[in-house]
């Protein structure tokens, strides 16, 4: 595996290590989340992840920059109701939040 690699993989672990509880049964808040990019192969199928686990993740947007792909993720289940937000509006929204990136892989 070359380096590349390995940080294009190993991004979602390095953002969610910080909320993954090791104490098992314990009580934990949702963690609020928000993607960044549409563009990545996995980043619909992550999306879809999340929202099916309501009582550990408050997806509270994406925010894609480029118009056109934002206009292909219509054709997808897993970004529908989903808030479109821009980078900043998280902050505002109170609280701790995580983001992963889904930029496309060239």
């Amino acid at each position: 595996m070359n380096r590349r690699s390995f940080l294009l993989s190993s991004t979602d672990a390095v953002v969610a290590a910080p909320f993954i509880s090791t104490t098992a049964g314990s009580h934990h808040e949702k963690i609020r989340i928000g993607q960044i990019g549409t563009k990545h192969g996995h980043a619909s199928g992550k999306m879809k992840a999340l929202r099916k686990q309501p009582k550990s993740y408050e997806v509270i947007g994406i925010f894609e920059p480029d118009p056109k792909q934002r206009g292909k993720t219509k054709k997808y289940k897993a970004y529908e109701n989903v808030p479109w937000m821009k980078p900043r509006a998280a902050t505002k929204k109170g609280s701790t939040m995580s983001a992963w990136i889904k930029w496309a892989v060239r």
